[in-house]
């Protein structure tokens, strides 16, 4: 196998994984109506104990920067336009709680 066709398996298995977590949580708090980010938000909101998130670099612009060791939290990017088709995709962003950065 390719490396290239390797790392899109790995891809598919992270959205994959992303997406069982969120049915599972809307099954869990009853959400089933809200979007899939806004779900994730608040799981990860009770996870870390946090009040905000940020992207790594939004953080870096607010004079923040992620402690050492710390792991992402992911969520879906904005929809992307396929180049070849007239679909939009989703590709995996991440995102850092509050309790998971300090002060540059």
């Amino acid at each position: 196998m390719s490396e290239k066709t390797n790392k899109s398996s790995e891809y598919a298995t992270k959205i994959h994984a992303l997406h069982t977590l969120v049915d599972s949580l809307r099954i869990e708090h009853k959400s089933l109506d809200k979007p899939a980010n806004e779900i994730l938000v608040e799981h990860y909101k009770v996870l870390h104990q946090a009040k905000e998130f940020h992207t790594y670099k939004d953080w870096l612009l607010k004079g923040y920067r992620v402690r050492k060791h710390e792991k992402g939290n992911a969520v879906f990017s904005k929809p992307i336009e396929s180049e070849q088709t007239t679909k939009k995709y989703f590709r995996i962003a991440y995102i850092f709680a509050d309790t998971q950065v300090e002060k540059a």
